[in-house]
């Protein structure tokens, strides 16, 4: 009688091929449900949304700048203008008085001649 050996897995005994893991293969994941995937696409769009809303708060801050650039220098020039008004008063002021002072000088000079 010819004894068949039938083999048993136990822990000392090796295991077949099909069942050793895969020398370099990556672990394998439970499959992922469908709210797992859903979670993962709202997040993906919350990035690409902030991305986008900074890309926006950006530009903004620049126009910003920009706005704030020209509001000076525009107050800049406007007070340039008003300087150089001032200035002009002043000169026709000073050739108003030195007119004035040549006439009465002229009127002096006419009463000296009498006087003589």
């Amino acid at each position: 009688m010819i004894r068949r050996i039938i083999p048993t897995f136990n822990a000392t005994t090796v295991r077949p091929t099909s069942l050793r893991p895969i020398v370099g293969a990556r672990p394998v994941q439970p499959k992922r449900g469908l709210s797992d995937r859903l979670d993962e696409m709202k997040q993906k769009e919350n990035l690409e949304a902030r991305a986008h809303d900074e890309k926006l708060l950006a530009k903004l801050r620049e126009a910003h700048q920009d706005k704030t650039k020209h509001e000076e220098s525009t107050k800049a020039k406007a007070d340039l203008h008003k300087s150089q008004e001032a200035k002009l008063k002043e000169i026709k002021d000073a050739e108003a008085r030195v007119a004035e002072l040549k006439k009465q000088h002229k009127d002096i000079a006419e009463e000296l001649e009498k006087l003589n």
